[in-house]
């Protein structure tokens, strides 16, 4: 079954009607009428009876649409939760940090940033230096950590090819 198909006969049901589906989604009524056929072969199944006054959902019709209804409820709520990640509404950060910072400079850091972003949740691993060589991302950074919604503080070794002039945090 493909999703087009699922989602035209999802609209279909929801407006009552073809016509009304095919003014929503902005297509011609012969597309979805097309889409509700291609899935009534695929499922071997009548989803719709045709009649002169227009088309009525069928046993196994109503079936579908109860189980599209709670499918694309889902889809939409994924869909929220990959845009609110994208926004910085919600997340996690793994920082590795000497103990060093842990005391004067990420506090009020993490602090500043939570203001801004309240559901960014963060998990700090207190380790000695060659532990956070180890756990390093693939760009020769020892760690990095998103600051301020798009800045990013990278600490890099003395040396790095990525090593620039350094920038303020917020």
């Amino acid at each position: 079954m493909k999703l087009e198909s699922l989602r035209y006969f999802h609209v279909m049901q929801e407006c009552g009607s073809i016509r009304k589906a095919a003014d929503r989604l902005h297509i011609a009524p012969s597309a979805i009428s097309r889409q509700i056929a291609i899935l009534e072969r695929e499922l071997k199944l009548r989803l719709l009876e045709r009649t002169s006054s227009g088309v009525v959902t069928t046993a196994a019709g109503r079936l579908l649409a109860q189980h599209m209804q709670s499918i694309f409820r889902d889809i939409g709520r994924a869909q929220a939760a990959i845009d609110d990640l994208k926004g910085l509404q919600v997340g996690e950060v793994t920082i590795y940090a000497m103990e060093g910072l842990v005391s004067n400079f990420l506090p009020s850091l993490i602090t500043r940033f939570n203001a801004v972003h309240p559901g960014i949740s963060f998990n700090l691993v207190l380790a000695a230096t060659d532990r956070i060589i180890e756990a390093r991302p693939s760009i020769n950074a020892v760690s990095s950590l998103h600051v301020c919604a798009a800045k990013q503080v990278v600490l890099l070794p003395w040396g790095a090819p990525l090593q620039g002039s350094p920038k303020p945090v917020c």
